[in-house]
C-alpha cells in the first residue's frame, strides 16, 4: 500500500500515513480472522 503510493509520487506525509493505517487495519483483521 505504501509502496503504491510512492510509485504513484504521492509522497505527502497525509498519504503515507493513510497507508500505514490501512496496512495497520488490515494486518489487525487477519490476526482476528485467524483466532477464529
Amino acid at each position: 500500500m505504501v509502496q503504491v503510493a510512492l510509485e504513484e509520487g504521492m509522497t505527502s506525509d497525509n498519504t503515507l500515513q493513510v497507508s500505514q493505517f490501512i496496512d495497520y487495519l488490515l494486518n489487525e483483521l487477519h490476526k482476528i480472522s485467524l483466532m477464529k
